[in-house]
């Protein structure tokens, strides 16, 4: 079959006028799809991504396009080519294609995780029952399509390198194996993997270990009498006042795991640095989490805790603190990708996987061409306004509503050539990218 772009590793100094052609055209290489229905399509979806809006909103305001029935039949037709698994790994040779040849040549990445909860309101029937995971209440419901997502650290930049689904039945351990596996064995050398407190479980610390990893994850504020809110109060009550910043501590903890779970339990490194309370007039905002503590009369400083392997820098409380602080830098990149992410009520779990992929891919391209403006502003006297993602996601947007203007009549009887159409059976090597 016709390869549709060619990997390119040095990013153009301008951005290119058809950001989203330059988009379908690596969705089409990496799925190896062809036809005029299967390019539509992926417009449509990235249309609906852009404008943040449902794909029956997007056909509704095309003209000459078929009805929101027969659009809906044409993308289930392009989307049951691939098991869930196999889309998996298609999406992520298109997040890959660009970076990661980039990040290889470094000598140390620092890799990011995160698990994104998105509301599901309807029936667990057939295989709903396997993909939706139960969690906190939120947004009046307790199910969620759960995502699992690792980004590389570059140079200020989240750079998604992976998005795997968190089913009901597996534990974090089976997420990272399936993103941190095939990146492991691309040779990418890691600095340290954080992650948040979602992360603090005997699973993940076990497949950290299991594999030498390196890891610093924020630890939850459980456990009143011998867990880890016991001992960063007692540390509060002994120096929580000091006028001078006390010095970090850290000692070994052990995690022990569900019983049913079969894990055996998990010794890791609890370092614990020091955050000066905040004094305001009236009663200190904190967080709805359980890593920030109630402030007592006249505390000056309290503590915080993280779970690292212990090894090297990572057994000194404050090394751990400033090095966790690259991630919470990062945070409002997380939200970037609201911006472009299609809304949908489908029961289909392959379009929702679809559409949080596209998210994150409009992500990393926004990056890739914003490296290169800034490469091309390098050295000159002025420096050009910022390109924000938002504008990235404009220009897409622009672009899509000219061809949906431009009208796709005609396009409609191909589906009958795509359901005749034999696709390869290629498993790409668990998304190293090529």
């Amino acid at each position: 079959m016709q390869r549709h772009c060619t990997p390119n590793h040095v990013p153009p100094r301008t951005p290119p006028a058809s950001l989203m052609q330059l988009l379908v055209n690596l969705l089409l290489f990496v799925t190896e799809l062809d036809g005029v229905v299967v390019r539509r399509t992926w417009e449509l979806l990235i249309q609906a991504s852009v404008e943040r809006r449902s794909l029956e909103h997007v056909v509704r305001h095309a003209p000459g396009s078929p009805s929101p029935t027969a659009v809906r039949k044409a993308v289930a037709t392009v989307l049951l080519r691939f098991s869930l698994p196999l889309w998996e790994d298609r999406l992520n040779e298109a997040l890959r294609q660009r970076w990661l040849s980039l990040l290889l040549k470094q000598a140390q990445v620092s890799l990011v995780g995160d698990e994104t909860s998105l509301p599901y309101w309807g029936r667990r029937e057939g295989e709903l029952k396997a993909e939706v995971r139960g969690g906190s209440p939120k947004l009046g419901t307790t199910w969620f399509f759960t995502y699992v997502t690792v980004c590389a650290l570059w140079r200020g930049q989240r750079i998604v390198l992976g998005v795997t689904r968190w089913r009901a039945h597996e534990s974090l351990a089976d997420a990272l194996e399936r993103l941190g596996a095939p990146l492991l064995a691309a040779g990418l050398r890691v600095d340290t993997w954080l992650y948040d407190r979602g992360g603090a479980s005997v699973a993940a610390f076990g497949w950290w270990q299991d594999r030498n990893q390196p890891f610093i994850v924020a630890a939850p504020r459980r456990g009143d009498k011998t867990g880890v809110a016991a001992i960063l109060k007692a540390a509060e009550a002994e120096e929580g006042r000091s006028t001078r910043r006390p010095s970090p501590r850290g000692q070994w903890y052990t995690l022990h795991p569900d019983k049913r779970s079969g894990l055996a339990p998990r010794t890791v490194w609890l370092a614990i640095a020091w955050e000066p309370v905040k004094k305001t007039g009236r009663r200190e905002r904190r967080q709805r989490g359980l890593k920030r503590s109630r402030v007592k009369a006249g505390q000056r400083w309290r503590a915080v805790a993280y779970f690292t392997d212990g090894g090297d820098w990572r057994g000194r409380g404050g090394a751990v603190q400033a090095k966790y602080r690259k991630r919470q830098s990062i945070e409002s990149s997380y939200r970037q990708s609201h911006a472009s992410r299609g809304r949908t009520c489908s029961r289909d779990p392959r379009l929702r996987l679809v559409l949080f992929g596209l998210s994150m891919l409009m992500e990393n391209e926004w990056a890739w061409y914003r490296r290169g403006k800034a490469r091309a502003t390098r050295g000159g006297r002025r420096k050009k306004p910022a390109w924000r993602f938002i504008d990235y996601c404009q220009e897409v947007m622009e672009e899509g509503l000219v061809g949906l203007r431009d009208g796709v009549e005609g396009w409609w009887p191909g589906i009958r050539r795509l359901e005749r159409l034999q696709l390869p059976t290629r498993l790409t090597a668990a998304g190293a990218g090529v």
